[in-house]
């Protein structure tokens, strides 16, 4: 065997056909079947279960490994050609010569080899076993290029595998071409002549010949290479294309003879490397192995068990594969098994007939076997099996002519062979142990056995019907007693193993079931006996509450499942209202920040147009009344958390606040007192008391600051050019000209630039120190520098969507206060992830007139024009 395989001394089973019994059979074939190479299947039919603990887990590991090739590079497990070991066998022979057919599979060998070690190579750290079970092979990657030089994609002979080749290639088939030509206008003739049938130009004998009618077979001028069936038709080659194809004929046998000594010359070639190449099939053909065994467990959702090196079993929900397949073509249901044999080493399993107790021996023989064979097992992965150096199964009559046995001698024969196996690292299962004879023996008979086994320290799985064997060992810690759980009602069984407690083979019940009359019943109590009676009934009586006790239980968990569920949606439903509540409260505080600078805006137009119209009493009236109806909505917004409720605020403020403008500016009114700094504090009072939320009187204080006169502040022209410090008379904000046209200077505040009146601007008093202007600019930001280094190019390309946006974001507002109007992003073309991402992001954009791809010639729709407003 192979590095993945390799066979260890000393395993046994019992008996000869212990495969069939268990139904390993049905595996192995099912495997077999897996296998792409006839090099697996011999290691298929010769694989065997292994004692050894660590190779035990080195077969597992395999699995695990080549799940974890398949994931991530499954093309490397994708073999191409067939087996070539028949091909490797007469490499070396004098004048030996592959065919291309041999070539052909020898290099597909070579090339899937090649690309399977380098992918284990390359992952070495997550797949150690297969990586070292398949080094790199020199000797591959030399026949490779040695047969591709030689076929071509068809797997022929290449025309350019040697000069000779060649120049007879293209002899032939410029002289086929002139063939061809001459012998279509010969046909065309005697066609035209009507000597031809109705078929075509054809080949007979390797010559191209003419169907001629027979009535003008001596009319035309050939020789005749065939005759149809019915007579009418000869096939004729004629006289002027004779030269032509002998021609023809001596440059084919020119090419074959160059073609044998091409093919001889590449097999001496890959002769040196006859041992490399049995080799690689041999590891490939382990790896097909391997494939197979991991295609049958994904296939049969088998998991890899814990495995222990000291003898134990403890199974988890494990289901006989063959039976679960039967039963799921059937469409019965499938009932899993959960048992446990470590300190408790011998269980005996009692129950009525056709109630699942061979199954139970089968099933858990199976699993062992498989387990140790290297394959994962048809139970949970919480599942644990330990290591048996043997494994034998009594099941079945084992009787047989030839060897003249019945049925209790073929028993007794198989008891005496596993005794003689019997230690603390065999796994024994008996069926119907004691059957076949006078009960008054067998039962004892049985009893001796378990006994034995029981001292030998064996692990032990033995059904029975007899009472006895079902009260022995309730005083031992290693004896456990079980049943199949069957339901007295309906009479029929559940299919269910119970753990310590013995079960009952409800006969007369079974015959009650049938209609049998119930004086045959009773006769048979009488002969029993009182005391057999009154134990059977009382097992029946056991076993009716004990199935009460079940179906209270499963109610109990039903009940409780529900009520965990109920609970869970209870929780979930409180999260998700949390979770609504809190987003609605943040719209609700966004559109309050959103109404907020927009009130702002309101205040500083209706500022504005005071100090231009004048103000009267009766307007501050209204501006008073306005604020405090606006107070009272903020106050409704903080106590109403709900959308509906913000929503209706907001239209209502929107409403009154709206008439504020048209209403002041129709009013021409004079300010009282020319006090500037009470007049600049306006809008900071009025967004304070908004936010902080002030007495009536507070309101009443401010609303009043709306009646004074605000002197109307002089800028002297000759003074605001480019670069002097001015101050925002309604903001109070410092900033510095860049421009100046038509009574009005483009000032930049910080990162916003905006054209204001001469008439709100004053000059900063740092200016009026220092008098002359300065080329640094206002806030720290280097504004004509900026202009003289940004970029209206952004390259994006490679970046990740979420670093990206926020980098074209920051450019484009960067770009919009240094004034341009048109920007260009180039993302690359790519999945198109970036370019749709950075679309969705430009619509949210309020400063973007619109954006469109560059023309194919700039960049196509791996670039984005953006226009600004």
């Amino acid at each position: 065997m192979g590095r993945f395989e390799c066979q260890k001394g000393g395993a046994m089973n019992y008996p000869a056909d212990f495969e069939r019994v268990v139904g390993f059979d049905f595996v192995r074939s099912a495997i077999l079947s897996r296998c792409r190479f006839p090099s697996s299947q011999l290691l298929v039919e010769s694989w065997q279960m292994s004692i050894q603990f660590e190779e035990v887990l080195q077969r597992l590991d395999c699995i695990d490994e080549l799940q974890r090739l398949n994931d991530e590079c499954p093309s490397a497990l994708e073999f191409q050609g067939s087996d070539i070991t028949p091909f490797c066998e007469n490499l070396g022979i004098e004048n030996y010569m592959l065919e291309e057919e041999s070539l052909s599979a020898i290099l597909e060998i070579a090339k899937s080899y090649v690309n399977l070690s380098k992918a284990v190579i390359a992952k070495a750290e997550k797949m150690p076993l297969l990586a070292a079970n398949l080094p790199f092979e020199e000797s591959c990657n030399i026949v490779v290029i040695a047969i591709d030089k030689l076929l071509d994609d068809f797997g022929q002979v290449s025309p350019k595998a040697s000069p000779q080749y060649a120049k007879i290639s293209d002899e032939i088939v410029r002289l086929e071409r002139t063939a061809r030509q001459t012998m279509r206008g010969i046909f065309r003739d005697w066609k035209a002549l009507g000597y031809t049938a109705e078929t075509d130009v054809t080949v007979r004998e390797d010559r191209l010949v003419i169907p001629v009618l027979a009535e003008y077979k001596r009319i035309v001028k050939g020789f005749v290479k065939d005759i149809s069936a019915t007579g009418k038709i000869f096939f004729v080659e004629p006289t002027q294309m004779l030269e032509m194809n002998n021609r023809l004929k001596e440059l084919a046998a020119d090419r074959k003879r160059e073609r044998e000594r091409i093919l001889r010359q590449i097999t001496a070639v890959l002769a040196p490397h006859k041992t490399a190449l049995q080799r690689t099939m041999h590891r490939l053909s382990e790896t097909d192995f391997l494939l197979a065994k991991w295609s049958w467990c994904m296939q049969e959702n088998a998991q890899r068990p814990k495995v222990s090196a000291t003898p134990q079993i403890n199974l988890l929900n494990a289901v006989h594969p063959i039976l679960r397949k039967e039963l799921k073509f059937r469409k019965f249901p499938v009932i899993p098994l959960n048992m446990s044999l470590e300190n408790r080493r011998i269980m005996v399993v009692s129950g009525p007939n056709a109630g699942g107790k061979s199954v139970v021996l089968k099933t858990v023989l199976l699993l062992q076997y498989m387990v140790q064979s290297g394959l994962f097992v048809t139970a949970d992965a919480e599942s644990r099996l330990g290591i048996f150096s043997f494994l034998g199964i009594d099941c079945g009559d084992g009787q047989t002519i030839e060897k003249g046995l019945s049925t209790f001698s073929a028993h007794l024969l198989h008891l005496k062979n596993l005794l003689n196996n019997a230690n603390e690292l065999s796994l024994i299962g008996i069926d119907e142990i004691g059957t076949g004879t006078d009960p008054r023996f067998g039962a004892p008979i049985a009893q001796v056995v378990l006994e034995n086994l029981l001292e030998a320290g064996s692990f032990v799985i033995a059904t029975t019907h007899f009472s006895q064997l079902r009260e022995w060992g309730l005083d031992s810690a290693e004896v456990v007693q079980a049943s199949m759980a069957y339901d007295v009602q309906e009479m029929k069984p559940l299919y269910n193993l119970v753990l310590g407690k013995p079960g009952s083979s409800f006969a007369l019940e079974l015959m009650r079931k049938t209609d049998f009359d119930t004086t045959w019943i009773d006769r048979i109590k009488a002969l029993t006996g009182q005391q057999m009676v009154k134990s059977e009934g009382l097992m029946l009586d056991i076993e009716k509450q004990n199935q009460r006790l079940v179906q209270q239980l499963k109610m109990v968990d039903e009940k409780l499942e529900h009520l965990q569920n109920l609970s869970d949606s209870y929780h979930q439903l409180k999260e998700t209202l949390q979770q609504k509540r809190n987003d609605y409260i943040q719209v609700a505080r966004n559109d309050a920040k959103k109404i907020l600078s927009e009130t702002n805006k309101q205040i500083e137009n209706t500022i504005r147009v005071i100090r231009e119209q004048g103000a009267a009493k009766e307007v501050t009236q209204v501006a008073r009344q306005k604020l405090t109806a606006y107070k009272r909505k903020i106050d409704l917004l903080g106590k109403d958390d709900n959308e509906n409720g913000f929503r209706n605020a907001k239209t209502d403020l929107a409403n009154q606040l709206a008439p504020m403008t048209a209403e002041v500016s129709q009013k021409k009114v004079h300010l009282k007192s020319p006090n500037l700094s009470k007049y600049n504090g306006i809008k900071n009072s009025i967004v304070h008391t908004l936010l902080v939320g002030e007495d009536d009187k507070s309101i009443t204080t401010l609303a009043n600051t709306f009646d004074f006169v605000a002197p109307q502040p002089t800028v002297n022209l000759q003074i605001l050019l480019p670069g002097i410090k001015v101050k925002s008379l309604l903001t109070g904000a410092d900033g510095e000209v860049l421009d100046c046209k038509k009574g009005k200077a483009c000032v930049a505040f910080g990162m916003i630039k905006m054209w204001v009146p001469f008439s709100e601007l004053s000059v900063s008093r740092t200016q009026l120190k220092d008098k002359s202007p300065r080329k640094s600019l206002t806030s720290g930001y280097q504004w004509l520098e900026r202009q003289s280094v940004y970029n209206w190019v952004l390259d994006v390309r490679g970046q990740r969507l979420d670093d990206a946006s926020q980098k074209v974001l920051f450019w484009l507002e960067e770009g919009h206060s240094l004034g341009k109007q048109q920007l260009k992003i180039i993302h690359g073309r790519g999945d198109g992830i970036l370019r749709k991402g950075l679309k969705t992001m430009l619509k949210s954009v309020h400063f973007v007139r619109s954006f469109d791809h560059e023309t194919e010639s700039d960049g196509g729709d791996g670039a984005l024009i953006v226009m600004l407003l």
